[in-house]
């Protein structure tokens, strides 16, 4: 019997960001995109996006006001906007807030990888998951924030615990206590691919919770994404960015942000001043700090909370030569040595804008006498990130219903030297795990992420 050649399967389709050809200047690495912001101004505020409008432009990018031809990028975060339907028809890129924040950390465009890049097909009163109570288990860092993330934008209520009453757990890995206790109890165990179909818009992911696809644990790429299911978003990076020579010259111009004051010990005041310029001593002030090398001090870690650009000396120097302030971009600090041994990326945490002044936001610290850095050097760098610092200590009870409204909302900051102050916090029977070194601070701010637990004081 004749059978006719199986036909091969169809050819995976190809994505780009810029043309592969181009070679970018690696500060300028958003060149050729015009960006165009939508929804965000009415969720996060029209300060922060105006943030993120001035990073784009530190990056080569545009920013148009208003929809125009122009506009290769749309940010936003449904695809119920009619800004965002207009630019489908006439395919341009619509990426999320959490497309460009990846963008920023990887120096480049590349095609959204991840579900929460791409906008929402859902409005906030019709999220399929919102009536699924979620509990998570295997996650780590970065992986467990964006499957925090995608719970939340799904609809579904994540518990930091699991009981009977849960409804699914999202597990990386087939193992642990509560992966054991969903399968004694009879709760769907699912892998972050079920989050990702939902938020892709497949509705059949809540009928076929128990789907094999969703049990594959151990993949190297948990938060994989079937395109299949976005072609009307992906069709616009079937073509690559181009840019042009007229392109390329105005974003250096637009790059160059005017300079309001400076900071550092280096920084020459008379000829800071010729220019119009202040030399500040705090950083509550400072807009530019200007450094000869990388060391964590204090005046360092106050000043990533406020400054808009971290210099060397040179560029105070070729400020003088121009009669103008230079261009920042060519005289940025940098010294990867320094960012690996902290965990860390400066010139990201300069990114982030006005978002840096709420890092502490709703947090409270108490600070026993002997810490180091000094008391007032930690409560204006807590200060400055939005904290509050108490002179008093509060009662085991009184920290117990903070941290039973909300985890880590009291810090306690110590030292060896003080831990008699804090030992009623610190027996294992009591613990409430509220006791940190003061290195939770430093490296918050220098990472721009709150993690106690690295940070934990114990007692044996």
């Amino acid at each position: 019997v004749y059978a006719p050649p199986a036909r091969p399967p169809p050819a995976r389709a190809q994505f780009y960001g810029h043309n592969p050809n181009l070679k970018l200047p690696p500060d300028l690495f958003l060149l050729g995109c015009v960006f165009h912001i939508v929804e965000y101004q009415q969720s996060w505020g029209a300060e922060r996006v105006s943030r993120w409008g001035e990073a784009i432009q530190r990056r080569g990018g545009e920013v148009e006001p208003v929809y125009c031809a122009r506009v290769t990028h749309v940010l936003c975060e449904t695809q119920r906007h009619g800004v965002v339907m207009q630019a489908l028809r006439d395919a341009k890129r619509c990426v999320t807030a959490y497309w460009l924040s990846d963008a920023m950390l990887r120096r480049g465009v590349l095609p959204p990888w991840h579900a929460l890049h791409l906008p929402s097909m859902y409005a906030a009163r019709d999220r399929p998951a919102r009536h699924h109570r979620a509990a998570i288990s295997g996650w780590r860092d970065d992986e467990r924030d964006r499957v925090t993330f995608c719970l939340e934008h799904i609809g579904a209520k994540l518990t930091p615990y699991m009981t009977r009453d849960n409804t699914v757990l999202i597990c990386k890995r087939a193992e642990g206590n509560k992966y054991r206790r969903a399968r004694d109890w009879g709760i769907p165990v699912v892998t972050a691919a079920w989050l990702t179909d939902l938020l892709l818009g497949n509705m059949s992911a809540l009928s076929q919770i128990e789907n094999a696809k969703y049990q594959q644990f151990n993949l190297t790429s948990p938060f994989r994404m079937d395109y299949s299911l976005v072609s009307h978003l992906m069709n616009a990076w079937k073509m690559p960015i181009n840019i042009t020579q007229e392109s390329h010259e105005r974003a250096k111009r637009s790059a160059a942000a005017a300079c309001v004051a400076a900071g550092g010990r280096r920084a020459k005041r008379p000829r800071l001043q010729q220019l119009g310029g202040l030399v500040v001593s705090s950083a509550a002030e400072a807009t530019h700090l200007v450094m000869d090398k990388l060391v964590r001090t204090c005046k360092l870690i106050s000043s990533l909370v406020t400054v808009k650009h971290l210099l060397t000396p040179e560029w105070v120097l070729e400020s003088q030569r121009l009669n103008k302030f230079a261009d920042e971009a060519k005289h940025g600090l940098r010294d990867e040595a320094f960012n690996k041994m902290f965990k860390c990326d400066i010139s990201e945490v300069l990114l982030c804008g006005e978002m840096r002044k709420k890092l502490f936001e709703g947090v409270t610290f108490f600070l026993t006498p002997c810490v180091k850095p000094s008391r007032g050097a930690l409560t204006e760098m807590i200060e400055l990130c939005g904290g509050k610092v108490e002179k008093n200590r509060r009662s085991y009870v009184s920290i117990q219903e903070m941290h039973n409204q909300k985890n880590y909302s009291y810090l306690v900051l110590t030292v060896p030297n003080d831990l008699h102050l804090v030992y009623y916090l610190l027996q294992s029977e009591k613990t409430l795990n509220v006791v940190c070194s003061t290195e939770v601070v430093l490296s918050a701010i220098m990472r721009q992420k709150l993690e106690v637990e690295e940070f934990l004081v114990k007692i044996d």
